[in-house]
């Protein structure tokens, strides 16, 4: 039995050094990259060969959904699974086993009749698991860490497989009686996933989808609230104007309830999400050209860059040669590049596109060989642009535009191949990040228009339509 528990926590131990390799908040990490750096197949090469393929679809319910929150290998009473989150406007969250396709767990939070009633209702709910705030890792591949029930330090996420094999091959061995015994430890918590509905914010049981703790309220109830981050026992969101709401910046404290909030002081906040640096500064874009550098917990402005024009994307933070920079763009199609570490010193800005105008969600993503590329996403294409240095200054290098998309989502990056979706006809494109050639297309597997958004992880992608339907893309699981 010795060796046998042994064998198990050196092999847990090989296969929990993968990271970010689970989309888990808005835009896959703190940061807003919509990068997933490590997966064991999805490569440019992994797609030439020809393997990856649609695997699936699921009908939950009728309406739009956020898109899927990922949690792999999680050890539950019922043994191993690996989740797909999704949550719908009609207030009900559906916890997907990925792997078999099959709901392990749907609930409802309460009636939806308010959302029927309130034309503020475009995105009252939002889904997240628990995040740091560390930079996605490129390097290491293989599933990621195999979650175990019980919740770590703050910060840390779900307790591994190696931490509880090793605390059971430990058990074996009779442990000396200590002099001075100390007090019982209270017993583990259960892994959590944290849902916005309404203004309330629940924190769920992972295996079961019951509360953990009662609900408490956030943000203004019927408000169009986006962007639910949770880090360092704290949660985060985004308002935005509506009925006569003014946008905010939300915080609050999970252990005291203590909510704290910042409101521009012109005008609204753009896009849905706030950004956050590695020391937990927070960035949130204005359509009044305002860039501003919040204080973590308490909002307190610490900074802030503005320009003539109105930003028209949430901020991306990512470190270039040791330096941490944002990047936001604004209504004329430029984007800027701002130093966080002084956040009104402006780095790069580029002239508006000659091509259209890629003013939307902001990507970006490193190769392996360190090469940082930024992604510009607009009504009609995608755009990728390559960060250099120039006489000592940064620059961007605009390397290609892909083919004409209808009302493309947000892009997502997985080992250097670019996801993009197109609405008419409805399809999921992969693209080479290096050169915006095709790699692969959905074809007709796709029916309906496209929905909440692209996430992935485990060399699979979950793709959303706008009747509730989840489509999973990738290599087939080895079961």
């Amino acid at each position: 039995m010795m060796r046998i528990l042994i064998f198990l926590v050196v092999t847990g131990l090989a296969v929990g050094q993968n990271r970010n390799a689970e989309w888990v908040t808005s835009g896959a990490d703190a940061q807003r990259s919509y990068w997933i750096p490590n997966d064991p197949k999805i490569s440019v090469e992994g797609l030439q060969q020809g393997a990856f393929q649609f695997l699936w679809k699921s009908q939950l319910g009728k309406d739009i959904l956020t898109p899927a929150i990922l949690m792999d290998r999680y050890i539950g009473y019922r043994g191993f699974r690996s989740f797909a989150f999704a949550a719908s406007i009609s207030n009900t969250i559906y916890a997907l086993d990925s792997d078999l396709n099959r709901i392990e767990w749907q609930k409802r939070l309460g009636e939806p009749a308010s959302f029927a009633q309130n034309s503020c209702a475009g995105a009252v709910l939002d889904i997240a698991r628990s995040i740091t705030l560390s930079y996605p890792v490129v390097g290491n591949v293989g599933r990621v860490a195999w979650a175990h029930s019980d919740v770590g330090p703050a910060g840390e996420g779900a307790v591994t497989l190696p931490t509880a094999l090793r605390a059971a091959a430990a058990a074996l061995v009779p442990a000396p009686t200590p002099v001075n015994p100390a007090p019982p430890r209270p017993g583990p918590r259960p892994s959590v996933i944290y849902v916005l509905s309404d203004g309330m914010l629940h924190t769920l049981n992972v295996s079961n989808g019951d509360s953990v703790v009662p609900p408490m309220q956030f943000v203004p109830r019927q408000s169009i609230a986006r962007g639910l981050t949770v880090v360092d026992n704290f949660a985060y969101a985004v308002t935005h104007e509506c009925d006569g709401s003014r946008g905010a910046v939300w915080a609050v404290d999970l252990a005291s309830k203590e909510v704290r909030h910042w409101n521009p002081e012109k005008l609204d906040l753009t896009g849905s999400d706030v950004a956050f640096g590695p020391d937990g500064t927070i960035y949130a874009t204005t359509t009044a050209g305002d860039l501003v550098a919040l204080a973590p917990k308490t909002l307190a402005v610490k900074d802030r860059y503005s320009t003539d024009v109105a930003f028209t994307s949430s901020p991306v933070v990512f470190s270039y040669k040791g330096r941490n920079v944002i990047a936001a763009a604004t209504r004329d199609g430029s984007i800027h590049l701002v130093d966080a570490g002084s956040p009104g010193a402006l780095l790069f800005r580029s002239a508006p596109p000659d091509q259209g105008s890629n003013s939307g969600t902001l990507a970006t993503w490193q190769s392996l060989n360190g090469t940082r590329w930024l992604l510009a996403t607009g009504s009609t294409s995608v755009a990728a642009w390559k960060i250099v240095e120039r006489d000592n200054a940064i620059t961007l290098d605009r390397r290609w535009i892909s083919r004409e998309l209808t009302f493309p989502l947000p892009p997502m990056i997985i080992n250097g191949v670019v996801f993009v979706t197109s609405n008419r006809p409805p399809a999921l494109q992969a693209l080479d990040g290096a050169t915006g050639q095709p790699l692969w297309d959905s074809g007709q597997a796709i029916a309906g228009n496209t929905g909440g958004g692209l996430s992935g992880g485990s060399s699979q992608i979950y793709f959303s339509t706008q009747d509730g339907t989840v489509y999973a893309f990738g290599f087939p699981i080895e079961h």
